[in-house]
């Protein structure tokens, strides 16, 4: 018998099936970075569904290729900022790289390696977006528009770079060569402040993302039919009342509930909300060790701190789940 799919997943972005809650942002932002220089901001705490909202825009725009409507093709790029980046000009090969990897996906054109390499050589994002952007037009003369859909920018936010980066995306946007969006836990007026070519001036809109109201937690959870799982009773008042409506709280609590129980109800999510659950995911979303539980041992604490840094936040949500059944079970 084949595995049902469970709707939500807190491990990964949620899948453009179960995507509720922005569709009016998703709509605007679709529709006017298809304008040559268009530049957004998008804010919000951990676990706000900013990557969500980022992969559902570009698969949005993605679409429109298949439409084949006027104006230039508009091709999606979404560009992660990692810790690790050691210099602005990294971000700008992921632009590159992540384009011919848009190419050949939403347009069936393979990018040579000669292209990629002299790209590589640019100094400037115009010239390493040139050699790639002219031999798709010898493709198939049509104009593409590169719409770069840069996430998790407060990794950057304090380091040399993020100034870098934004004197280096300001010439393309303002000459309209491509379209943007900045997206991040809080806003970059800092990084801003320090362009010496103000990038700040080209940002038409911004978003601040919100919990989910009571009505988007109910349309998240009506999903959950579609899937073929059963839905005992009316359980979106409590899931609304555990998490605040918070997104990655909800995909967290609905996915265990799933794991578990087979089926979503009031008493399969009130048995999985814990004070020591609610510390740890505070811990995920805060990116930090999570605090001593009263229920753990230190050796435990240190398993569950050792995973997280590992970033196995599977193993490391199971062994908490198991730990609280044990240590309720004891209590009963």
């Amino acid at each position: 018998m084949k595995q049902k799919q469970k709707p939500y997943d807190h491990r990964y972005p949620a899948r453009s099936s179960v995507f509720v809650g922005r569709e009016e942002i998703t709509s605007q932002l679709t529709r006017e970075l298809k304008n040559p220089g268009t530049c957004f901001g998008i804010t919000g705490g951990p676990g706000m569904g900013k990557t969500s909202l980022l992969l559902k825009v570009k698969q949005q725009l993605a679409k429109t290729n298949e439409n084949n409507e006027p104006g230039p093709i508009p091709i999606p790029v979404y560009v992660d900022c990692k810790r690790d980046e050691s210099k602005a000009e990294d971000i700008l090969s992921d632009i590159v790289n992540s384009m011919a990897q848009e190419f050949s996906e939403q347009c069936s054109l393979s990018c040579p390696d000669e292209v990629i390499n002299k790209a590589s050589r640019g100094h400037q994002l115009k010239d390493r977006l040139k050699p790639v952007l002219d031999w798709a037009y010898n493709q198939n003369r049509r104009t593409h528009l590169p719409i770069v859909l840069t996430d998790n920018l407060h990794r950057i936010c304090g380091h040399p770079i993020a100034g870098s980066l934004a004197s280096l995306l300001n010439p393309v946007v303002d000459s309209k060569d491509i379209s943007l969006v900045l997206a991040g836990e809080h806003a970059f007026n800092e990084e801003l402040r320090k362009d010496i070519s103000p990038l700040r001036a080209l940002i038409a809109g911004h978003y601040d993302l919100k919990p989910f109201n009571l009505q988007e937690t109910e349309e998240l959870i009506e999903k959950v039919s579609q899937y073929g799982w059963k839905c005992k009773d009316e359980c979106a008042v409590s899931a609304h009342k555990m998490t605040n409506g918070h997104p990655f709280r909800l995909h967290y609590y609905l996915y265990n509930t799933l794991s578990r129980k087979g089926e979503l109800s009031k008493k399969g999510l009130k048995n999985l909300y814990t004070r020591d659950t609610e510390q740890f995911l505070d811990s995920i979303l805060s990116s930090d060790k999570p605090s001593e539980m009263s229920c753990l041992s230190k050796k435990e604490v240190d398993i569950i701190r050792r995973l997280i840094g590992e970033n196995d936040l599977e193993k490391a949500i199971d062994m908490l789940w198991n730990i609280n059944l044990n240590f309720a079970s004891k209590d009963n």
